[in-house]
């Protein structure tokens, strides 16, 4: 019998093609000071985790709650990611968004989008007299340096029985990658998962994702490295496909070789973590002046956000 998959999503950048965090720390910090490329230097370079600089960003920032809410809501979610949300459920797997952001747009957008009930995660922002005060509700479990890691969420699906597979966008995924059993990525994840010699599949949006969740076989191009318990090596999405089409529950109703998603097959272009499928001339999104093209001027998801361990996971943003 195929076993149940757990698929956690990153958020900003991800679930959301923008970088909400970002745009919001950057909006809201004297001269965008919050997210200009000398605050964020010692973080790219892996001098500081993201956790402290969430609470050096939120340091910086002057804002109350209603404006914080009135900036995130014109931002919006995938088109495609409701849709994918629906499939998986009915198929019996588990959708779960992880992120590194803050709860309050998380659970603003997902709510506005008819999502209340999917379980996410994020670090809490707390406002008071026009300040910003961060917490990290469920970091003990994880590796000391994020404000959520991604890791942790991981290895707690995986410890009660699921196949994990992370999507995600940015160096904010990196511990979560290295931990999942399958990696699905685009942008700087994309980029550090090659230079990390960890096989991920690339994507461009959920329509993507969902192609390649329905079909037969899989992704061909998505088996990497597994690091499950015991030292035992987790099957991939298409060997699970393999399996099912030998007698573990395939009907056959969907062709029998359909071909990967646009860019399965596409490489980052030297130097800039972009890929080269379709969508790289993409417009800025309404709002933010950045693009949602691959790479296209995105600097890696940062901002602020909360927990999707099982145990701890609320439906109503509260993890």
């Amino acid at each position: 019998m195929r076993p149940p998959h757990a698929f956690l999503c990153d958020f900003d950048g991800t679930v959301s093609p923008s970088d909400i965090g970002a745009a919001f720390v950057r909006r809201f910090s004297q001269g965008g000071a919050a997210e200009s490329p000398a605050f964020l230097a010692r973080w790219m370079r892996g001098e500081m985790g993201h956790r402290e600089l969430t609470r050096a960003q939120c340091a910086l920032l002057s804002v109350t709650r209603e404006e914080a809410l009135a900036f995130a809501r014109p931002f919006a979610l995938d088109p495609h990611f409701a849709p994918f949300v629906r499939d998986a459920r009915g198929r019996g797997d588990v959708v779960v968004v992880v992120s590194e952001g803050f709860d309050f747009y998380v659970r603003d957008l997902l709510e506005r989008q008819g999502l209340g009930d999917l379980p996410w995660s994020a670090n809490t922002a707390l406002f008071e007299a026009g300040r910003v005060t961060p917490e990290f509700p469920d970091a003990a479990d994880g590796c000391g340096r994020c404000g959520n890691c991604k890791g942790a969420h991981v290895r707690a699906w995986r410890e009660r029985g699921y196949r994990t597979v992370l999507i995600g966008d940015g160096l904010s995924d990196r511990c979560g990658a290295r931990e999942a059993g399958q990696v699905i990525a685009r942008r700087d994840l994309l980029t550090w998962c090659t230079q990390e010699g960890i096989t991920a599949i690339p994507f461009e949006d959920f329509a993507d994702v969902l192609r390649w969740y329905q079909a037969p076989t899989g992704a061909r191009e998505g088996r990497r490295r597994q690091r499950p318990p015991a030292g035992e090596r987790e099957p991939g999405m298409a060997e699970l496909a393999e399996e099912e089409r030998a007698g573990a529950g395939c009907t056959g109703e969907r062709a029998a070789e359909p071909l990967p998603f646009p860019g399965a097959d596409r490489r980052p272009e030297p130097g800039t973590g972009r890929s080269s499928a379709p969508g790289a001339d993409r417009r800025p999104e309404p709002g933010t002046g950045r693009s949602s093209a691959p790479g296209a001027g995105r600097r890696p998801e940062r901002g602020t956000g909360r927990s999707s361990a099982p145990a701890t996971l609320q439906p109503d943003g509260q993890s």
